[in-house]
């Protein structure tokens, strides 16, 4: 709305709220589910796991609009190599001063970070070439359902049991996806 100046239809703006709503929730449930693992004793206090997933949002939320404006003059693939370099170059300082290490990860499961890896790709440069087709306000609430193909995933594949605020947030996310769809 800010960066390209759609307006989009008020049941666009109610999806919106219920896919962000759930969202929230899953976040939550998620961070309460670690917070009982951990039994840790400051409850109260918000889990830095989901300010910093605020954070990314907010990222991701500057980020896609402004990906449609490199396409135009790079492409869907070169958008996305030069944001994933922008990535880059702005990460490592961060991660300096954060202090976290940078090592690269045991051989073990070089397959799988290729395979992320792959799929992150695809599905940027997807989001990209989607663009042709139909305004942000529609493509981009679609890629909100990667939070609840996150707890699916890891309910059948990693056998985890979210916390029901997260099962409650996914199906939340869910049909606030089908509201902005329609």
């Amino acid at each position: 709305m800010i960066v390209l100046h759609e307006r989009p239809r008020s049941g666009a703006l109610a999806g919106a709220a219920v896919v962000f709503t759930g969202v929230v929730l899953v976040s939550i449930g998620g961070a309460r589910r670690a917070t009982a693992a951990a039994a840790s004793s400051d409850t109260t206090a918000p889990p830095r796991a989901l300010l910093a997933a605020l954070g990314a949002a907010a990222g991701f939320g500057v980020m896609v609009p402004a990906v449609n404006q490199i396409v135009p003059a790079a492409g869907e693939f070169g958008a996305t190599a030069l944001v994933y370099a922008a990535s880059v170059v702005a990460a490592l300082p961060i991660a300096v001063i954060a202090r976290v290490p940078l090592h690269p990860p045991p051989r073990a499961i070089w397959g799988l970070v290729l395979v992320t890896g792959c799929f992150e790709t695809f599905g940027f440069v997807l989001l990209a070439f989607a663009h042709h087709f139909a305004e942000n306000t529609v493509v981009t609430p679609v890629a909100s359902l990667a939070a609840a193909l996150t707890v699916l995933y890891a309910w059948v594949v990693l056998r985890e049991r979210p916390h029901p605020l997260a099962t409650a947030g996914a199906i939340l996310a869910s049909i606030g996806v089908v509201v902005l769809s329609t």
